[in-house]
């Protein structure tokens, strides 16, 4: 019999016996996913409880149900855009400042369709997730070679591990489905050459990335370490270089691969864009500081607070963000782990647990904070690292290779040979270990009563019939030690009843806020928030809201009209405004100006901003002169400011010592009656320090003295 039979033979043969299985590994499935959504979930399965609390898990349901609506205005051809989600108005892509759901959401969308509400949807939502989750990783762990009962045991630990226990409040981390998927493509395009498994890996990771961003960067993060274990330890596994794989891929599989790799590539723009836009836009960046709050602690991986079988280790083993570091992962995990590390002749017999044992060091080792010492300072200098703020969370992606090495050991267990009732008897042992690790747990739980309690007090509060294009402000206490559920519960409130009735408020709770946003305990705040939110959307360009007082729906106020308050001072073409201390045309200063000072005030960094109105007036070009100090390196102090009005260019314009007054035009339509945005982007920021003028590390740049607005031509 030639190769090529004897290969196509033997193929035949494996899918006869696969056809064979079906039924086995059907029940094994069944069997293990029914003991997950029984026992591990059971008061959510019942309808006892919701996952998490009144405050994170009620905002995820905003997100979720805001795409609901947003897909249902898509279809009827109405305006669309999920990335305004209606809280922290008017601040525009704000979506962008939690996860990025899209990639998952249409799950909910389909409860929502099928006529439940939304309370009902969001726990089939989370259900859901677990279940896709298993059934992913139980078509992966079959396919990367593991029997029906490890299989099915291997999925168990991967959909429902220890560790999510005490991450019931954050439910996005649920949807792991594309992990599995991801390795096994890899393993796929790396051990067989096969160009559609690799196309199909990116594009798997693309839906990961949509799924959870925290999930898809860990997901790049253990797929690099797989490629590198199976280079180091598995070269055995890999074929030998050479293109002939490729090239005999066909058109079929060309196409289809090329598809493939389009769909992800698409799928990486729409995820990516938007988080780099709103980075960009917003200056969103978290200090390496935050983000080593975050990095598991080698006594994290001891740590199971949510476990009623183990014993609670926190008091002993202080680490900082207490829950995010709750990862121990289960005395079933550690048992292959050790049993595959410990054991030469085992990891000869499965060739694929060295490189799993090497990708699991490889991720603790990479992320690990030892008493201040962490290689992952050079990970947070990838592109999107540096915004991950939870590392600790790797633990669920790193439950992937221990979850194979567990379904290995079983099958090892049960395989034929000697002492084969006695291997059997510890393959149940291990799997009853697994399912009581996991099952007995404490839920983090609420009551849909109290949900939907809260939903219904809310709306009480609210007119019989809201306006066209509602704005709600919800008074709210000041955020300070021992107010955080008084802050959270009414500004979780009022993002999801914008959500589910269909407007807008200027509340918000996410993972990052806007900056100059602040908490409205007061007439004032209301105004000071659509200033700054109208000023932010002038300095890049965007149209400003049209924010009257019949659209605004204020609960807790009492009497108050803050529109006249929020409207910023007006400027008269013509006149000269000084910038002294008590001087009128500090009036217009906002962001990136210094204090006053006796004769004016200094920029302060890249950027300063002037904001005022004028009146109403044809369009037609306007002179701008100013009178600056200037500050830079050079010896005649050169500074040059490049002005913008409204996001539109005007021109440079120069100061020098000798020369301290400056002109440029901006042309018709740039400035406009109503409300306008000044930017001074400044060329050199320059510190009095480096100078050696004094100890003064501000970046300062221009001195402005005063300001005229004429009209040109």
């Amino acid at each position: 019999m030639s190769e090529t039979a004897f290969v196509s033979a033997g193929r035949t043969s494996a899918r006869a016996r696969h056809g064979a299985h079906w039924p086995v590994d059907l029940l094994a499935a069944l069997l293990f996913l029914a003991l997950g959504i029984g026992l591990v979930l059971h008061p959510y399965t019942v309808g006892r409880a919701l996952p998490g609390d009144l405050g994170d898990s009620r905002f995820n349901l905003s997100l979720l149900e805001f795409f609901y609506r947003t897909l249902i205005s898509a279809l009827h051809g109405r305006p669309f855009s999920f990335v305004d989600a209606p809280f922290f108005y008017p601040w525009p892509r704000v979506t962008n400042f939690s996860d990025t759901f899209w990639g998952v959401a249409e799950i909910y969308a389909l409860f929502r369709v099928l006529g439940m509400d939304p309370i009902a949807s969001f726990q089939g939502w989370f259900l859901a997730g677990f279940a896709l989750t298993y059934i992913a990783a139980f078509v992966s762990f079959r396919k990367l070679g593991l029997r029906s009962w490890g299989a099915a045991a291997g999925a168990f630990l991967f959909a429902f591990p220890l560790p999510m226990a005490a991450q019931f409040d954050h439910v996005q981390l649920v949807y792991r489905l594309w992990i599995p998927l991801a390795l096994l493509a890899l393993d796929r395009f790396l051990t067989r050459r096969n160009l559609r498994a690799g196309a199909a890996c990116l594009l798997f990771v693309s839906l990961e990335l949509a799924a959870s961003i925290y999930l898809g960067l860990f997901l790049c993060l253990f797929l690099a370490s797989y490629a590198v274990s199976l280079c180091l330890i598995g070269r055995n596994r890999l074929d030998p270089p050479g293109w002939a794989a490729l090239r005999s891929a066909g058109v079929a599989g060309l196409a289809a691969a090329f598809i493939m790799l389009a769909a992800g590539l698409v799928i990486i723009a729409l995820v990516g864009v938007p988080y780099l836009d709103v980075q960009s836009m917003y200056g969103f960046a978290r200090s390496w500081h935050d983000v080593a709050q975050g990095l598991p602690r080698p006594a994290s991986y001891l740590l199971a607070g949510a476990s009623t079988q183990w014993p609670n280790l926190s008091n002993v083993f202080p680490v900082p963000s207490l829950v995010e570091q709750q990862i121990f992962p289960g005395l079933a995990a550690i048992i292959p782990f050790a049993c595959f590390l410990l054991s030469k002749r085992a990891r000869a017999h499965r060739p694929l647990a060295a490189p799993m044992l090497a990708s699991v060091a490889i991720l603790f080792v990479l992320t690990l904070d030892f008493d201040g010492h962490t290689l992952y300072r050079l990970i947070y200098l990838f592109p999107g690292f540096s915004a991950v703020r939870s590392v600790a969370r790797i633990i669920f992606v790193m439950m992937l290779p221990l979850a194979v090495l567990l379904g290995m050991l079983i099958d090892d267990l049960t395989a034929v040979g000697p002492w084969r009732t006695p291997r059997g008897l510890a393959a149940l042992a291990l799997s009853a270990l697994l399912v009581a690790e996991c099952s007995l747990v404490g839920h983090d739980g609420s009551p849909p009563a109290a949900w939907r309690a809260r939903l219904a007090a809310f709306e009480a509060r609210l007119p019989g019939k809201l306006p066209p294009h509602a704005i709600l402000a919800v008074a709210t206490p000041s955020l300070g030690p021992g107010t955080d559920w008084s802050w959270i519960l009414p500004m979780v409130d009022a993002d999801l009843a914008a959500a589910t009735l269909g407007v807008h408020t200027m509340n918000g709770y996410s993972g990052n806020y806007p900056p100059t946003w602040k908490t409205m305990t007061s007439c004032g705040d209301i105004a000071d928030n659509i200033r700054a939110g109208r000023r932010f959307l002038a300095e890049h360009g965007l149209p400003p809201p049209r924010i009257t007082p019949d659209r605004l729906v204020l609960i807790g106020f009492g009497p108050c009209d803050p529109i006249p308050l929020a409207r910023d001072p007006p400027l008269d073409l013509g006149r000269t405004y000084h910038f002294a201390q008590g001087a009128p045309g500090n009036g217009f200063v906002a962001d990136g100006f210094s204090h006053p000072e006796s004769w004016g005030r200094w920029t302060d960094g890249r950027n300063a901003f002037l904001f005022f109105t004028l009146a109403p007036m044809r369009p037609r070009p306007i002179s701008l002169a100013i009178e600056a100090n200037p500050l830079s390196p050079r010896a005649d102090r050169r500074q040059v400011a490049t002005i913008f009005a409204n996001g539109q260019l005007c021109g440079r314009l120069a100061v020098t010592r000798s020369h301290p007054r400056a002109t440029v035009t901006c042309p018709a339509g740039a400035l406009h009656a109503g409300d306008n945005a000044l930017r001074l982007r400044i060329a050199r920021p320059t510190r009095p320090i480096d100078l050696g003028f004094n100890a003064d590390r501000r970046h300062l740049g221009l001195g402005l003295i005063s300001l005229t607005l004429v009209p040109s031509g």
